[in-house]
């Protein structure tokens, strides 16, 4: 049978909420909001907050305590940990599925049970704390709670992995990446977006990028302006701009110039004896020519009928 969950009349059960929250964390496990733990005096805090164990969420309301009994004699690996058990049943004065305790061992620390609550699992016991406990008190005391990861740092993550591999390849890359939906920013129509934004230690320079349903728009930042939107990818594939597109930099003179230029086109004759490096012009509906750099060191030009022309250069050293 289909079970309705989300709907008018009926009921949403706690594995049903556990399994969207679980969504919306990715799987994570961990803290999402205070939730520090400290110690001192034989004693844990945990302070105020909330933590997630696949996708239940579990309230610290102020701060709550745990008091390690002392030793005698001995060498103890301890872990504070939470143990979730939907094997129990809760009843309508007392919740038996969950539980803060403190297990340990002699020779290392111990082996924890973490069954996947989302696909069947029944336990699962989240380490919020671990440290070594001897007669004369504790050692090397660690709060062992993760983070949660928000959007945020999802995307800062994917970054930064990113940047490394560029790194590697010699192509340093210095792009953060903002996401955002809603409203387009080109004249208010669409539904879903997402901005691009060159963050070089300011953000005087940068480009921006937004999708509907009708492709894709760009614009650009320079010294602090933003220029109007393109629609930069038509249905068909082709690279449309509208606009007036400026390109600004300064190149000095000299044999290395073309390498520099802001404008480079570069045709694969190393590939292809046949291509050559130029740049087309078209009188829509009227005429149109390719005005090209040929291999013998000349501009030349062939127009839509086929004629072709060359233009007469003077060398000058």
């Amino acid at each position: 049978m289909i079970r309705p969950v989300t709907f008018d009349k009926q009921f949403i059960r706690a594995e049903d909420d556990a399994h969207s929250n679980n969504v919306a964390v990715g799987g994570d496990v961990g803290r999402s909001r205070g939730c520090k733990i400290t110690f001192a005096s034989n004693t844990i805090t945990i302070s105020d907050g909330y933590f997630y164990i696949y996708g239940r969420l579990l309230r610290v309301e102020g701060d709550t305590t745990f008091s390690i009994d002392s030793i005698t004699h001995g060498r103890y690996y301890c872990s504070l940990v939470y143990t979730m058990d939907l094997k129990r049943t809760n009843t309508e004065d007392d919740f038996l599925q969950g539980r803060i305790e403190l297990i340990k061992k002699e020779e290392n620390y111990p082996i924890l049970v973490q069954e996947d609550l989302d696909n069947g699992g029944e336990v699962y016991q989240l380490e919020l704390a671990r440290f070594i406990q001897l007669p004369a008190g504790v050692e090397m005391f660690e709060d062992v709670l993760k983070n949660i990861m928000t959007i945020d740092e999802v995307y800062g993550s994917i970054f930064l992995e990113t940047q490394a591999s560029a790194d590697k390849l010699g192509f340093p890359l210095r792009t953060t990446v903002y996401t955002t939906s809603g409203v387009s920013p080109v004249d208010g129509v669409g539904k879903r977006g997402f901005i691009i934004a060159n963050n070089n230690g300011d953000m005087s320079f940068g480009t921006q990028l937004y999708s509907d349903e009708r492709g894709v728009w760009c614009r650009g930042k320079y010294a602090g302006s933003w220029g109007a939107w393109s629609k930069v990818v038509a249905e068909q594939g082709t690279n449309v701009f509208t606009g007036q597109q400026i390109m600004k930099g300064s190149v000095g003179v000299n044999a290395n110039s073309w390498s520099d230029s802001r404008l480079l086109i570069q045709a694969p004759y190393n590939e292809n004896s046949n291509v050559r490096a130029g740049l087309a012009f078209d009188n829509a509906g009227h005429n149109a020519a390719y005005l090209y750099f040929d291999v013998t060191g000349r501009l030349r030009m062939i127009d839509n009928a086929g004629s072709l022309f060359e233009i007469q250069m003077t060398k000058l050293n």
